[in-house]
């Protein structure tokens, strides 16, 4: 009689690529072989249950070249925090966010300062400024599909559980920590730091576009931005996501490091002016 335990590993791998849990692992590879710290498995209490939730990947490059943040006491630093999905159907982003007086789209980047004295800043939103200021489309709205078993399938579209359950713990973990720097002394560290929540997904990325008179459009594109709202610690809040897909992901953060990297050597000047004074 046949072992049952006994899988062929073969069907083991396929199972193992169906789960994500590959995807994770190619991910986290790839980011430590481009000089990141990369966390894996990293939790956070659910605040309703008290109990612990997963966070899939952070990570944040670090820059083996670059003596100059020692010497004048500079940092800027992105702190990517990733939710990871192996998705099986598309991903849409639907519905343009349009400019309105009563959103204050800047507090959606979850940003830290440390500013020493003697340096004036033009503003508290440097990221911000870097990342959403240049009028690329964000989406308030999402949608994935799925099919109904009747005689003639049907594709509907719905909104994953999964992927509302994933935004809102990274989402979290920005939120607590840019909360835990409140009490952070200034000292002579000239810090700008942002938590950028990303969700990363196999393939098949789109944005709907609305055109009046005419069908609807879907743009297949490797990334694009999703502003979420959510609460936290019964105050409403909003975030904008990243979500880029697997083909996308190199371009993506190849395109990070570079604006962390000009926003230090700003930085750096700022410093040296002030050193000069």
């Amino acid at each position: 009689m046949r072992d049952q335990s006994k899988l062929p590993e073969d069907d083991l791998i396929e199972a193992i690529k169906r789960s994500g849990y590959l995807l994770e692992s190619e991910i986290a590879n790839a980011l430590a072989r481009a000089d990141f710290f990369v966390e894996s498995n990293q939790v956070i209490e659910d605040p309703v249950t008290g109990k612990s939730r997963e966070l899939d990947l952070i990570a944040e490059y670090f820059d083996r070249t670059d003596n100059q943040r020692i010497e004048h006491r500079v940092c800027a630093k992105i702190k990517f925090v990733f939710e990871i999905k192996n998705n099986i159907y598309p991903l849409v982003l639907i519905t343009k966010f349009e400019l309105s007086p009563n959103i204050n789209i800047w507090e959606s980047t979850k940003e830290v300062e440390t500013i020493p004295k003697g340096i004036a800043t033009s503003s508290t939103y440097v990221f911000y400024e870097k990342l959403l200021a240049n009028n690329d489309p964000i989406y308030t709205q999402y949608c994935s599909f799925d099919t109904k078993k009747r005689k003639i399938k049907e594709i509907i579209a719905t909104h994953p559980e999964q992927v509302y359950t994933g935004l809102l713990k990274i989402t979290q973990y920005c939120e607590d920590a840019v909360e835990s720097w409140e009490q952070f002394e200034n000292d002579k560290y000239y810090r700008n730091f942002i938590y950028l929540p990303v969700l990363l997904i196999k393939d098949d990325l789109y944005e709907l576009e609305i055109d009046t008179g005419h069908d609807p459009i879907l743009h297949k594109v490797e990334e694009s931005k999703l502003l979420f709202n959510y609460y936290y610690k019964n105050n409403p809040k909003m975030a904008t996501i990243w979500v880029v897909t697997k083909s996308g992901f190199n371009t993506f953060i190849q395109k990070m490091i570079q604006v962390e990297r000009n926003l230090e050597q700003e930085m750096i000047e700022v410093k040296k002016k002030q050193n000069k004074a």
